[in-house]
């Protein structure tokens, strides 16, 4: 079984039906081919959020979370993948992890360029655990924290899902993105938000995230009663405090 093939499909990218606005950039990632970001920049002097979306979304479905975040006095800046959106190119595993990187360097050469000096935090949501997680493992000194939601340590739960044996397949952690190794290594501040009846991810995933991180200042925020697609719903203000209150130790 060819496994980078298997969790190639995870990917579900569909084309934006919005208009494009000055909030959206593209990022050139390889020849011919660029991601879409989108940026919500309130003020230079906030800190600011470089998030990463779930499989099946596009960074315009953003815009009224990104206004919650500006509220909290937190910059937003969302992300895309290859076909999703604005961008053009096909996703794959690998060209997410390499695209991340790249993305990272634009963000980070914006905000220097506009004066944005203050805080930047990664985060993820679900797929979107993959590329913070690859950055947290190449860039650490370039930022101050990150941030895991819905996130997985490994492909398990994916495979599964699948119906897929991981132990049948002799499927190893570095055979996926290895978010697992990765987050080892990481040591910075560490805060993972997970459901815990996500229905996707299971909660599990977030205990060994948090378990076996290097973090020095990590922290577990379980949202009761919510699912895989209803955290923020949920948790509603609590969500978007618990991330400032994490900013506000950096």
């Amino acid at each position: 079984m060819d496994i980078q093939n298997l969790l190639n499909s995870i990917f579900f990218p569909r084309k934006s039906e919005y208009e494009t606005d000055d909030k959206d950039h593209l990022v050139s990632v390889d020849n011919d081919t660029s991601v879409g970001i989108r940026l919500f920049i309130k003020d230079v002097s906030y800190p600011t959020i470089l998030f990463f979306h779930a499989n099946a979304e596009i960074t315009h479905e953003y815009d009224d979370i990104a206004e919650m975040y500006n509220q909290y006095n937190i910059n937003f800046i969302v992300s895309g993948y290859r076909g999703y959106g604005i961008s053009n190119g096909t996703p794959t595993m690998q060209s997410s992890l390499d695209d991340s990187l790249k993305i990272f360097s634009y963000v980070k050469e914006h905000l220097e360029k506009t004066n944005n000096t203050n805080k930047l935090i990664l985060m993820g949501r679900s797929l979107g655990s993959t590329s913070t997680c690859h950055i947290m493992s190449n860039n650490e000194e370039k930022f101050d924290g990150a941030i895991i939601d819905s996130g997985f340590a490994t492909e398990y739960p994916f495979l599964l899902r699948f119906g897929v044996d991981p132990e049948s397949i002799d499927f190893k952690l570095t055979d996926g993105f290895n978010n697992l190794e990765k987050i080892k290594k990481y040591k910075k501040p560490f805060l993972i938000i997970h459901a815990d009846m996500d229905e996707i991810i299971p909660f599990s995933q977030a205990d060994i995230m948090f378990v076996e991180s290097g973090s020095y200042n990590k922290d577990l925020f379980k949202v009761n009663g919510a699912g895989h697609n209803n955290v923020i719903s949920i948790a509603r203000d609590h969500y978007f405090s618990k991330i400032r209150d994490f900013i506000e130790t950096l």
